[in-house]
């Protein structure tokens, strides 16, 4: 048991290095969920559309997910 107690003082504290990303997503998340929802969807169509490197494949894989939560959320008013 003393082996154990010897160990923790050998453990570095852990480095919290957040992404360089995460506080853009968290900004655009509260901007998104302030506007009306009419709006969010305007403003990312026009960004999906107007960006050339995102890949068909992924629009696919989005356009599934949406389609999903869109199913979901008629099935939940229901």
């Amino acid at each position: 048991m003393p082996w154990k107690l010897k160990m923790i003082h050998f453990r570095k504290p852990i480095e919290l290095k957040p992404r360089p990303h995460t506080a853009p997503i968290i900004m655009l998340e509260r901007a998104a969920r302030a506007l009306p929802s009419s709006m969010v969807c305007k403003i990312l169509y026009s960004v999906l559309a107007d960006n050339d490197r995102i890949q068909a494949s992924d629009l696919d894989k989005l356009a599934n997910q949406l389609g999903r939560v869109a199913h979901e959320r008629q099935r939940q008013c229901k």
